[in-house]
C-alpha cells in the first residue's frame, strides 16, 4: 500500500502498481529524491526474475497521465544486502492527440545554443527531447548545427541538429542528436518544466 502522500507524486497508474504487486514486490517511491526511484522488495523467488531483467539494456516503464505518455528508462541495482531496486530515469514525454509527438517546452525566455564551429549563438524558441525550433527564417537557418546548449541549471548539453522545415515565416524546426551522455539532463529539465505547469 502506497503512503497517501505518494499517490499524488507517482506517475504510474493503478494497474501498473498492481502488476508490480503481482510479481511479489511492494513499490515505495523515494519522495525525497530528485529522480523517480522505486525500491522493489520481494522474497527470494523474485531474485531470478530480476537478475534476468537486469541483463536487458532496454527496460522501461510506460505510464499515461491525462493527455501525456511517459516512457521511463529503468535500471535494476542490488545493494550490499542483496536487495534489488529499480531506478527510474527521467522520462521521454509524448503528447497524445490526433497524432503522437514528443512534448515541446516553450520557455518564457528562449534557450541559447552556442555554435561549436563558429562564433555564433542561436535562440531556441521550443525544445523537446528530439528537436527544437530556431528563431530564424528557413532561408537564413543553417542546414546543420553543432551546439552547446546551456540549461537553466547550468548543465551544458552538446547536440548536433539537422534542419527539417520552416514552421512560420521566421522560425525553423530542427531534429537533433545528443553528442554526449547528458540526454538524461535534458529529459530531467523538460520533465521539471512539465511538472511546473500542473
Amino acid at each position: 500500500m502506497l503512503p497517501p502522500k505518494a499517490k499524488a507524486d507517482i506517475v504510474l497508474i493503478k494497474e501498473e502498481l498492481d502488476f508490480i504487486a503481482e510479481m511479489g514486490f511492494e513499490a515505495y517511491p523515494e519522495l525525497d529524491s530528485g529522480d523517480m526511484r522505486l525500491d522493489l522488495r520481494g522474497d527470494g523467488s523474485s531474485s531470478v526474475l530480476l537478475e534476468g531483467l537486469n541483463l536487458s539494456n532496454k527496460l522501461q516503464i510506460q505510464a499515461y497521465y491525462h493527455n501525456y505518455k511517459f516512457i521511463f528508462p529503468l535500471s535494476i541495482g542490488q545493494n550490499e544486502f542483496g536487495q534489488f531496486h529499480m531506478e527510474l530515469k527521467s522520462p521521454e514525454i509524448l503528447e497524445l492527440g490526433s497524432h503522437i509527438r514528443h512534448w515541446r517546452h516553450k520557455p518564457d525566455q528562449p534557450l541559447i545554443g552556442r555554435s561549436k564551429t563558429e562564433n555564433n549563438q542561436f535562440s531556441l524558441d521550443e525544445m523537446s527531447s528530439t528537436g527544437f525550433v530556431l528563431n530564424l527564417p528557413s532561408a537564413s537557418a543553417p542546414e546543420s548545427l553543432e551546439l552547446e546548449l546551456t540549461l537553466p541549471d547550468g548543465e551544458v548539453v552538446e547536440i548536433t541538429a539537422q534542419k527539417v522545415r520552416p514552421t512560420t515565416l521566421k522560425k525553423t524546426a530542427y531534429t537533433m542528436t545528443l553528442l554526449d551522455t547528458k540526454g538524461e539532463n535534458l529529459r530531467a529539465f523538460l520533465y521539471s518544466q512539465l511538472l511546473l505547469q500542473r
